[in-house]
């Protein structure tokens, strides 16, 4: 009885009520996530591409070693290989490379690995840099 006023509930001051009261800049952020989604999910498969095409190297030496292939295989998947570095519409070859290269030497700079096998790696990414083409 002491206290007959009404009062209201207290206003909200959570991210919900943030959220409905700044639409349009939740709006824009909304875009722009969905943005870097659909992006995402565009290139993923692109890389996952090249990643198969670089892999795939192992394959046609096994093939080869096992009798199966033929001696002109190497050159002919080289010169393929070659050929999707130096696309200029579809780069994704040449970025994996050089993300591979940039991650490897990355590792092998490192303190406890051993010199001979940062030697052998050093020697191995300077070799197929040689072989990369250069009007890129």
């Amino acid at each position: 009885m002491a206290d007959t006023e009404q009062r209201s509930p207290p206003p909200q001051s959570g991210p919900v009520q943030f959220l409905l009261s700044n639409k349009l800049e939740t709006a824009m952020w909304l875009s722009r996530l969905f943005t870097v989604y659909c992006s995402i999910m565009f290139i993923l498969p692109l890389l996952g591409h090249a990643v198969f095409l670089v892999i795939r190297w192992k394959d046609v030496w096994f093939v080869i070693y096992s009798g199966q292939g033929s001696l002109l295989q190497p050159f002919i998947y080289y010169r393929f290989l070659t050929l999707r570095y130096s696309s200029r519409r579809n780069p994704y070859c040449r970025t994996l490379f050089t993300e591979l290269r940039i991650l490897l030497e990355h590792f092998v700079m490192k303190p406890s690995c051993p010199a001979f096998f940062r030697r052998m790696c050093l020697n191995s990414i300077a070799f197929i840099s040689r072989l990369a083409p250069t009007g890129v």
